[in-house]
């Protein structure tokens, strides 16, 4: 297994050094690094599938299209490019490409694996046979597929973008799981288990295969049990008549799962065209394969892939020092090389959002939770400018009653991190307004006892601004009566008691079937 990457005037890197694990998870802003970490690994299985990992390697190839030297030169470098590979025993393999500048393919300085070549390639899973690499850009749905027996019996391969994968879930049917990590249920054998991953991702969901000899394809027939109930026979699809989710899913799926222990799997964005559900179930099956002993390397931009993997070392499926998640930034304002922080998934803060805990990530906290920092601040602005300005209160007691619960409501939303709230730069909120026919809204927040409680509404009153009204009829959603809490700027929609932790218990009292307005 590798445990650490390091790279000299490598692309974007002037000088870089990676630490990895079981389960390495590259994330962070565009054109920052992610892709060139994968490419300089991919660059040297290249060299290797071609015999020249010892002399030189190529630039373009099967896994790479860099181009010449100079494409591949760090800016104003000098022309010493350095790939340093370190494994689990500490024994370091060097590649000093010789630099020039209009060739696509660079010689090696000296002996990388210093005649060592068994201890070299036991060692080090980048040159196993059952390397696997999918890439971003997959076959998307056809009519069929191509049969290649060297692909999914010599190399063990599901190809690069998913084209060997029907065909070799065919032929491996009934070859067992790579870890008893990754199964579901009861039997461990490659198709049940396809299956079951594929069916947490779309319910209900079989295959089955149209083998053609004559024309050296096959064909997949996708049949979904819950449309069976209902016809009262089982409907073949053909995989274009059912949308890209599954087609690009699949060669992830059987990948992850035909990972034996220290071997090696490259992901590039394996959420594409996945629902959010989908997603989180594909981050669950990469820290399962990780936890069975393989080694993972996921390039994603997904929180919900992320948030799959968390979940996975709380509910202790991943031991968490078996993974590493490398965020990338922007580049340092002096210098071209890009940045990067890494970190390991931590349980160490907790933050009540919609009544679930969620695990935030030390250090890293804005990133990952990016998308519930602004549905929790659109929640709150809607639950702020509901209560005590779109409705008059019978008496000084109901509405220090109502406010005093909405408080609660926002703590829980706001996490005691005030400083989202600062960022929500809008009108003030006029304090002498009247709520109700005895008293100003100021006059409420005065009578709250609670010293910090009464500051604390304070300072959300004063950042929160006034909303643009909504529609506010009510429409059905999975059968229960929902509101529209939306901006009509921005066209964002948020469903509230559709939420099943807000149908019954936090907003019981309050909102009825009033209009939550934002």
């Amino acid at each position: 297994m590798i445990k650490k990457i390091e790279l000299k005037n490598f692309k974007c890197f002037e000088s870089l050094e990676l630490s990895l694990g079981n389960l390495n998870l590259l994330s962070g802003i565009n054109s920052m690094g992610k892709s060139t970490i994968i490419q300089s690994l991919l660059l040297l299985r290249q060299a290797f599938e071609r015999g020249s990992l010892q002399e030189g390697v190529y630039l373009n190839g099967i896994y790479t299209q860099i181009g010449t030297g100079h494409d591949l030169l760090y800016f104003n470098a000098d022309g010493n490019i350095e790939i340093k590979l370190t494994d689990e025993k500490g024994d370091e393999f060097d590649w000093h490409l010789e630099y020039s500048r209009d060739s696509d393919y660079l010689y090696v300085r000296g002996d990388p694996m210093r005649g060592e070549k068994e201890a070299f390639e036991n060692n080090l899973n980048l040159f196993s046979p059952d390397f696997e690499y999918i890439m971003a850009e997959r076959l998307g749905p056809r009519k069929s597929y191509e049969k290649s027996f060297y692909d999914i019996q010599v190399r063990n391969h599901v190809g690069m973008h998913g084209e060997h994968a029907v065909y070799y879930l065919k032929k491996h049917a009934a070859d067992e799981v790579g870890s008893e990590s990754v199964v579901l249920g009861t039997g461990n054998k490659l198709k049940q288990q396809v299956e079951r991953w594929m069916e947490l991702i779309t319910p209900g969901i079989q295959f089955d295969f149209d083998d053609v000899p004559a024309a050296d394809i096959i064909s997949l027939k996708v049949q979904q049990k819950e449309n069976a109930a209902l016809m009262g026979t089982i409907m073949d699809y053909k995989p274009v008549n059912v949308g890209f989710g599954i087609s690009y899913s699949l060669p992830v799926v059987i990948a992850l799962l035909k990972a034996k222990p220290d071997d090696l799997v490259i992901l590039e964005n394996p959420e594409a065209h996945l629902h959010p559900k989908g997603q989180r179930r594909i981050g669950e099956l990469i820290a399962r394969a990780a936890q069975g002993g393989a080694q993972i390397l996921v390039e994603t931009h997904s929180d919900h892939i992320l948030n799959g993997i968390r979940l996975s070392v709380k509910q202790k499926r991943l031991d968490r020092k078996k993974q590493i998640f490398t965020i990338f930034t922007s580049k340092n304002s002096r210098e071209l090389q890009s940045t990067f922080l890494q970190s390991r998934l931590l349980m160490n803060r907790d933050s009540l959002i919609f009544g679930r805990r969620v695990f935030l990530t030390n250090g890293i906290i804005c990133y990952l939770n990016y998308c519930k920092r602004i549905i929790r601040r659109l929640l709150m602005i809607a639950i702020v400018n509901d209560l005590p300005f779109y409705e008059q209160f019978a008496s000084t007691a109901d509405a220090k009653k109502k406010i005093l619960l909405w408080l609660k409501i926002c703590k829980k939303l706001e996490s005691a991190q005030t400083s989202e709230i600062d960022e929500l730069c809008g009108e003030k909120i006029d304090m002498t307004r009247m709520i109700a026919p005895d008293c100003c809204l100021a006059q409420v927040v005065k009578g709250i006892s609670n010293r910090d409680e009464m500051r604390y509404m304070i300072h959300l009153l004063k950042h929160l601004r006034n909303p643009v009204m909504p529609t506010t009829e009510p429409f059905q959603f999975a059968g229960k009566r929902s509101y529209i809490c939306g901006c009509a700027e921005e066209g964002i929609v948020v469903s509230l008691e559709s939420d099943a932790a807000y149908s019954d218990s936090v907003l019981k009292g309050i909102q009825g079937t009033r209009n939550v307005v934002l």
